[in-house]
């Protein structure tokens, strides 16, 4: 994808996505061509509020799909020890149409979060 009149200079981190359907309305639209920037070791951190790509087999029943771009919000637990688990993880679409994903901890071990959006191309 030729991202040279975008505005923004791409690094080896990031790849492009084609979005399907409209649960990220008006941010992201049917057949957008989306950004995201790997999410991993070198850059985690805390993804609340952020939109991600996330793996989501079998939980986004608008699609039959494995991933799914939502807004990411969860809450923590931290334990004394400096440890800490989620308590819960929501996937939020920004369309009101369309439900929130609820994770547990069990299904996180399923799914991940595989990137963080950028912008719409």
């Amino acid at each position: 994808v030729d991202v040279s009149a975008a505005g923004f200079r791409p690094n080896d981190k990031m790849f492009v996505v084609h979005a399907i359907g409209d649960s990220m309305q008006p941010k992201i639209h049917d057949g957008d061509l989306c950004v995201f920037e790997v999410y991993g070791s070198e850059n985690a951190g805390s993804r609340e509020g952020k939109i991600v790509l996330t793996t989501c087999k079998d939980k986004d029943s608008e699609y039959d799909c494995s991933f799914t771009i939502k807004e990411y919000h969860s809450k923590k637990i931290h334990h004394e020890d400096g440890t800490w688990e989620h308590e819960w993880i929501r996937l939020k679409s920004l369309n009101p149409q369309y439900p929130t994903i609820e994770i547990t901890p069990a299904d996180a071990e399923n799914g991940c979060t595989v990137g963080v959006f950028r912008k719409v191309l």
